[in-house]
């Protein structure tokens, strides 16, 4: 009996201790560390063939497309981005789970909370936030080399097989990989994280990225440039 239970305990014990770090205590040091952080502009650059970025689809094609694009994030998850899409003038603002998109032929606006696949978050930008454990039920995978996979299912948005897998630096919370899968559970679009800046003391956003599809093709790069860090923006600026 004695043996048993022995037995009982360490198969526990292996269990529990297989990974170095919970998805608690990730969250708990993201908070910390995203305290002092408030808002963030930027100019967005993305290069590749046009063809092969529209692969990456859902709410990605219009911000992508844009040509000069400037973004605005405040947290959390309010969203401003402009730029021109088909020549015209295009603003889309995110604002919790309203999200609007204005400018020539384009006036569309509505509640996103149960599509996870149209609306932006956090991991959008290359910034790993609270906000993520908010919406999505966020698990450790598994851990290599202080490097942890994390499974991010959002909690709205029906019964399917949605979700992204993140791969986080777990000493520097930088992100290094994103898998994004549909609804199907079919892998959409993979980012993998080049370089990064860090808005304030220990707490990074990555500032190039390469994307690729469902097979891995490549699609093109996107990179921040004139980052600005904590400029009081207005919450009129993400009004909807």
């Amino acid at each position: 009996m004695k043996k048993t239970i022995l037995i009982i305990c360490v198969f526990l014990f292996s269990v529990c201790s297989c990974y170095g770090v919970t998805s608690d205590a990730l969250l708990a040091k993201v908070k910390k560390l995203e305290t002092p952080f408030v808002d963030v502009s930027l100019s967005v650059k993305v290069t590749g063939d046009k063809t092969v970025i529209d692969d990456l689809g859902d709410r990605y094609e219009e911000v992508l497309n844009m040509k000069n694009s400037t973004i605005k994030y405040k947290k959390h998850n309010k969203i401003r981005v402009q730029g021109k899409l088909q020549g015209i003038n295009v603003m889309v603002i995110q604002n919790g789970y309203m999200r609007k998109m204005t400018g020539g032929i384009y006036n569309v606006k509505g509640d996103k909370k149960n599509d996870p696949g149209q609306r932006q978050n956090s991991l959008d930008l290359g910034i790993l936030s609270s906000s993520i454990w908010t919406d999505n039920k966020v698990t450790v995978v598994s851990e290599s080399g202080g490097v942890a996979k994390l499974k991010v299912d959002p909690i709205y948005g029906g019964n399917d097989k949605r979700h992204d897998n993140i791969w986080v630096d777990t000493n520097t919370l930088k992100l290094v990989k994103r898998e994004r899968y549909n609804g199907a559970g079919e892998l959409r679009n993979l980012f993998e994280y080049k370089e990064y800046r860090e808005l304030t003391p220990g707490y990074y956003m990555a500032t190039k990225y390469l994307g690729y599809n469902g097979k891995k093709k490549y699609l093109g790069t996107t990179t921040y440039s004139n980052i600005k860090v904590n400029q009081k923006l207005a919450d009129s600026l993400f009004k909807i």
